[in-house]
């Protein structure tokens, strides 16, 4: 059932119903940007992946046909040309690093540390250094984790996401987006997220302002092992409790899908992720930023980490849509403002409660704000209003901030959250009360 009315642009209609002339602009944009997706080019990125026969962490690194080395320079090499053919502003890389590998492995690796190499793209922001990280990963593995010769073609485990993230990178490196776009194929996700786990240390390291991080893994099959089948909906796993990050980004992303996406559904799923099991987003989440998790609605285990993960079991028709609706969640995103920083929420002798908050967006760029309000075991906002003049005042700490005054809405029984509108209408992410974020926001100042 789809839930419009969550975004402001689903308040602000004409007196019929209609969309306003701005959100028919956004609708038209992200249809655009999502029916962009091409499932003949990832059929074709998935067989040729599928192709190295092997993509095991610690496989062959200099055969050109075969192993992990050869798909990490393929995969560079595409990137490389699809940047050179949009205008050469996508920047293309190796992240490499070294990684200490566990005593298990050391036998069939033939060593102990592991010189190695993430694959990343970045698509600049012409207004910020606000960074969306999506991620794949490159590698894969069979049945035994350890056996880095025997046939694992990962073709839904994970080419599937790969062969999303190259669509990506096809679809925005020509493209003047406000925010800066990463897209980052990894490796090592099958032996313990050791790419992922350096990209997000490297994050804290150089303070890179990461609003967000989406881990495709497993994004292509729609028969699971129980016979269930669906083509409908696609998992978003995130993060307890319910206003972390990575709840608050979850929501964000079902509610742009929800008004602008019908081919998917978004099914949420309020864990970090399958019991037992991890993703590339869960450093990130440990690190403090923002992460989630898409995959498929049914897996099927006897395929996973098998040589039976092949090309021809990837439903190439859903791959198109759960890659088309990563794109329509990049561009969405790619085009918002930043979400606005809530130093205060407090109540007044009349039982009225006020949030008070900062915006670092200039006023020019401001259309208003978005007040959500919500019952404290509701997981899901009830109330979304636009308020495009709120009271400004100033803090001796904070400097200029914004007041917003509400009724009848005592703070001990609500959840409040506020959101900012820019003046083409996209809405940033949704902030509450986060005492540990004051301080250390207060902290970097």
């Amino acid at each position: 059932m789809k839930r419009y009315g969550y975004l402001a642009a689903g308040i602000i209609l004409t007196a019929a119903g209609a969309l306003s002339a701005q959100e028919t602009a956004i609708e038209a944009a992200v249809n655009e940007i999502a029916s962009s997706v091409s499932a003949e080019r990832m059929a074709v990125d998935i067989r040729t992946l599928s192709g190295f026969h092997t993509r095991h962490t610690f496989s062959d690194t200099l055969s050109e046909t075969r192993g992990v080395g050869a798909a990490r320079r393929w995969l560079y090499r595409e990137l490389q040309k699809i940047s050179a053919a949009t205008g050469g502003r996508m920047n293309v890389y190796y992240d490499r690093f070294e990684q200490s590998i566990p005593e298990r492995y050391r036998e069939s690796a033939g060593k102990d540390i592991l010189r190695t190499a993430n694959v990343v793209a970045v698509i600049p922001g012409m207004r910020s250094r606000r960074m969306l990280i999506i991620t794949g990963h490159y590698d894969s593995r069979n049945e035994t984790a350890a056996d880095n010769i025997g046939y694992a073609p990962g073709a839904n485990d994970d080419a599937s996401g790969i062969a999303a993230l190259l669509e990506l990178a096809r679809i925005f490196a020509g493209r003047t987006i406000d925010n800066t776009l990463v897209l980052a194929a990894v490796t090592g996700e099958e032996q313990g997220l050791y790419g992922s786990t350096h990209m997000a240390e490297d994050a804290v390291t150089n303070n890179l302002q990461v609003e967000g991080v989406i881990t495709n893994d497993m994004i292509g099959n729609t028969e699971g092992g129980n016979g269930h089948r669906d083509n409908t909906l696609l998992r978003c796993f995130s993060a307890d409790p319910a206003d972390s990050p990575s709840r608050h980004l979850a929501r964000y992303i079902e509610a742009v899908i929800d008004r602008y996406y019908p081919p998917l559904t978004l099914k949420m799923i309020f864990r970090l992720d399958r019991f037992g099991r991890g993703g590339d987003h869960a450093p990130f989440v440990r690190a403090g930023f923002a992460g989630v998790r898409f995959t498929e609605p049914w897996e099927n285990y006897r395929i996973q980490h098998s040589g039976l993960d092949v090309p021809a079991l990837v439903d190439t028709a859903y791959l198109q849509r759960t890659a088309g609706l990563n794109a329509a969640v990049a561009w969405y995103w790619s085009m918002s403002p930043a979400p606005p920083l809530v130093v205060s929420v407090s109540r007044t002798d009349d039982y009225r409660t006020v949030v008070s908050f900062t915006c670092e967006e200039p006023p020019e760029r401001v259309k208003g704000f978005i007040l959500r309000i919500r019952e404290t075991d509701q997981l899901r906002w009830q109330e979304n209003r636009l308020i495009c003049d709120p009271e400004k005042a100033e803090s001796r700490r904070r400097g200029p901030i914004f007041r917003i005054s509400v009724d009848n809405r005592d703070m001990d029984y609500y959840i409040f959250g506020i959101a900012v509108v820019n003046e083409a209408g996209y809405e940033s992410l949704t902030s509450t009360y986060d005492r540990d974020l004051i301080r250390k926001t207060a902290r970097s100042r």
